[in-house]
């Protein structure tokens, strides 16, 4: 199945059709075109968040056609895993429509819908640009390289030039092209700018490039045992990989983005000895907007960073998007229990009994929730601060289990808050829900 919206992107599927045809997979291929467009209507909506909820649609449509519960997504992982490259795209900004979570939504959505199992499978999750981009040519069909589009603006495109050059798309492309070494199969003059030449100066999404460079060259010095807590939004997506462990798939993920982070670094450094002449002779070589001038003259690329109205935006947008932490409380058992079968008990469940009631009351009456001081409620409990401070720390680390099974980025505060000089409180940002409705997986586990 082939979606356009433009009549260029249409003329790329169909050469390359054609051309996958004329290689010999004629009977493999039944190629249906479908085009969507909203010609005279103003749009509301310029991202592309929901592209790949239209394409799920139309995909299960033709599946359904031909009696078959599967169809697949061909994304690389870490397209598809999308962690922001820069502050400014959080949240709504961040286009993840082939994220694992998702897919997860579009399979339980269509299931219940169609009232039986669909499937859908996405083969190169564990695959970089580099390492899909290299499968072309190991078949057989390198001389289409160069046919394929990946650039977002269809409308920039000329006879010669179709891709921008600087759109995300476009970017992580060449750096996979160059990566791969492919660049003879994917030439340089069909990009409006040259991925480490041009002069980006004068380019909107200059912090595009910056960004992304400065991300992975970055990523390429971490470790694995900070990769969680320097990257929190890859959580969501840790709980999705049925055949792995939490623990697992973070690995996997940390593994995978490695292996570009060192692809995109590899670039950057053969690129500044290929054009050591042009970078010595200053302004009359290399402009000094170009990606390559700005990666030799700063021993750190740093990004400017985006607009107080962006930064609003992106706020307001992640508030919307962000997951909310769900509890339950037991009376009668005496626990605090969490939809991954998580419990607080004991003296932990005696701290957060305590702060309930604030909770409760200012939740009813829609108020701020009052904070208890650390004596009193250490007080309350019977035990000295530096006792309740210990409590607190034990409780807190009980819960980094949510953070890898339920998909919530936790901080100290994500549960129990300390408001300093105030106290502590109940997160105001947390739920309560009644007991039926937590999703225990098997018997709560008992505090050493």
């Amino acid at each position: 199945m082939g979606h356009h919206s433009a009549n260029a992107v249409f003329n790329v599927q169909k050469e390359l059709i054609e051309g996958l045809k004329q290689g010999g997979l004629a009977n493999q291929i039944f190629y249906v075109p479908i085009n969507v467009t909203n010609t005279k209507v103003k749009a509301s909506e310029y991202t592309q968040r929901t592209r790949s909820f239209l394409f799920a649609c139309l995909a299960l449509v033709v599946a359904q056609m031909f009696k078959k519960d599967e169809f697949t997504f061909y994304e690389n992982g870490v397209v598809s895993l999308n962690i922001p490259i820069a502050k400014d795209v959080l949240g709504a900004r961040a286009t993840r429509t082939t994220h694992p979570k998702v897919i997860s939504g579009f399979e339980e959505l269509f299931s219940e819908i169609l009232d039986k199992n669909i499937e859908i499978r996405t083969p190169f999750q564990w695959f970089t640009k580099k390492e899909v981009t290299q499968i072309i040519p190991a078949n057989g069909f390198g001389h289409l390289l160069g046919k394929t589009n990946s650039c977002t603006r269809p409308r920039t495109w000329t006879k010669k030039k179709h891709h921008c050059g600087a759109c995300s798309q476009c970017i992580d492309r060449r750096f996979a092209i160059l990566a791969a070494g492919l660049e003879d199969l994917d030439p340089r003059d069909s990009y409006k700018l040259d991925l480490l030449l041009s002069d980006r100066s004068q380019d909107r999404d200059v912090r595009m490039a910056l960004a992304y460079v400065k991300f992975f060259q970055t990523f390429s010095s971490s470790t694995k045992d900070r990769f969680l807590s320097t990257n929190p939004q890859i959580t969501p997506a840790l709980g999705e990989f049925s055949d792995l462990s939490a623990d697992e798939a973070r690995d996997r993920v940390y593994e995978l983005y490695m292996r570009h982070s060192l692809d995109v670094v590899a670039v950057i450094e053969d690129g500044l000895v290929q054009h050591k002449g042009k970078l010595a002779q200053g302004g009359e070589g290399l402009p000094a907007g170009a990606l390559l001038s700005m990666c030799l003259n700063r021993s750190q690329i740093t990004v400017a960073p985006p607009s107080d109205y962006d930064a609003q935006a992106r706020g307001f947008m992640d508030r919307l998007a962000a997951p909310i932490l769900e509890f339950a409380v037991d009376e009668r058992s005496k626990h605090v229990l969490f939809h991954n079968g998580l419990a607080l008990e004991g003296a932990n469940f005696k701290l957060v009994e305590n702060l309930l009631p604030n909770f409760r009351s200012a939740k009813h009456d829609v108020r701020t929730i009052e904070c208890i001081t650390a004596r009193d409620l250490a007080g309350v409990l019977d035990i000295s601060e530096p006792t309740l401070r210990t409590l607190l720390r034990r409780l807190r680390s009980s819960l980094d289990p949510l953070a890898t099974d339920l998909g919530i980025p936790l901080d100290e505060d994500s549960f129990i808050e300390n408001l300093h000089g105030k106290g502590y409180r109940l997160n105001p940002n947390l739920r309560e829900v009644a007991l039926a409705d937590i999703k225990k997986k098997g018997p709560p586990p008992t505090e050493p």
